[in-house]
């Protein structure tokens, strides 16, 4: 077990260390009418949209051992000029040792776009 839990750990830092990719469609300005067009990077982020992951659960104790589980998290976000609204949603489900154990998790968030890659938000929400 304790070497699940470190190949787990190793795994989760790797992926974390993971850059995004980001692509840019291009679009064209037309110069004149015969002349060739010339290509222009529309680059700005847009926070609006809709995400899901599926991610992977270890947990162990010394009183209960160990649980491995599955989560799936899911959410929404709304940008309307620097302002963004958004809510999320968590189920996770543990099994082992100790038996099995779910738990969910429901969060509203709102925010402000410091600039196109950077968003200082806030969030609450409930757990069980």
């Amino acid at each position: 077990m304790r070497k699940f839990v470190i190949i787990a750990a190793t795994t989760v830092l790797a992926g974390a260390m993971v850059l995004p990719a980001t692509a840019a469609d291009l679009l064209t300005v037309p110069v004149s009418d015969g002349e060739m067009a010339v290509p222009v990077a529309d680059d700005e982020f847009v926070w609006t949209g809709f995400y899901a992951g599926l991610y992977a659960v270890s947990q162990s104790g010394s009183l209960n051992g160990g649980q491995l589980g599955l989560g799936l998290d899911f959410g929404v976000n709304a940008q309307m000029d620097f302002v963004l609204v958004g809510g999320e949603v968590a189920v996770m489900g543990l099994d082992g040792a100790a038996g099995a154990t779910t738990y969910v998790q429901a969060l509203a968030r709102g925010g402000l776009l410091a600039s196109d890659d950077v968003l200082l938000y806030v969030t609450a929400g409930y757990g069980a």
